[in-house]
């Protein structure tokens, strides 16, 4: 279930990107086995292997230490077996360690760096810095989503409308099949807002005040 993530030190453009991916990838504190068979955990982080999975700062449930290697690998093993697709609550009662919130934060902080110097490499660094922070969010989602690999090959259309600062045609461009509406009609605003102009600081105030300008 999603949970307020501390945002105090965060730079605001981190702090809105991990408040968007946890409330539309959620966050789950433990191991458990997705639709597709694949192990999971945090805000929608894949667990390649058991290696993977034993480099992870897991705490024990029932003492709050930091678990041991053996501890994690057999964690692993257990719920790798069990049935995939099911309701996380299902996996709660089988796990005994947990992924606390700060280091989920850290983690998943880490991966939305990794993929905008993806998004970078898609589009182009001067291209994609230039960009409205709005679009960058969307970017963000689609790209955590889908991966570098699916966005930059199965995505044509959608890619040239956001080449071509066309936010109206990425919009339209941009709708998935598998994930919500509601993160649909999100993702289609953000984009739609890169076709409009920023807002003066004296505009801001105005709004703020609850003034019209004539």
């Amino acid at each position: 279930m999603f949970k307020a993530f501390s945002l105090s030190s965060q730079a605001p453009e981190d702090a809105r990107a991990i408040r968007h991916l946890c409330l539309y990838e959620g966050e789950v504190n433990h191991l458990y086995i997705d639709t597709q068979g694949q192990p999971m955990i945090g805000v929608g982080f894949h667990i390649a292997n058991k290696t993977a999975f034993a480099q992870l700062p897991m705490r024990e449930n029932k003492t709050k230490r930091a678990a041991g290697r053996e501890h994690k690998l057999a964690e692993f093993e257990k719920i790798r077996r069990l049935p995939a697709g099911y309701a996380t609550n299902f996996y709660t009662a089988q796990c005994e360690l947990y992924l606390s919130h700060k280091a989920c934060q850290r983690i998943l902080l880490r991966k939305i760096n990794e993929l905008r110097q993806e998004l970078k490499q898609l589009y182009g660094e001067a291209f994609y810095d230039s960009l409205p922070q709005p679009v960058k969010l969307a970017l963000l989602d689609m790209i955590y989503h889908l991966g570098y690999s699916q966005l930059s090959t199965q995505w044509l259309r959608f890619n040239a409308a956001v080449r071509a600062k066309d936010w109206v045609s990425a919009a339209e461009e941009s709708h998935r099949k598998s994930i919500s509406q509601s993160r649909n009609t999100k993702v289609k605003q953000l984009l739609r807002l890169g076709g409009q102009k920023p807002l003066s600081t004296w505009q801001k105030l105005l709004n703020w005040c609850g003034i019209t300008e004539k």
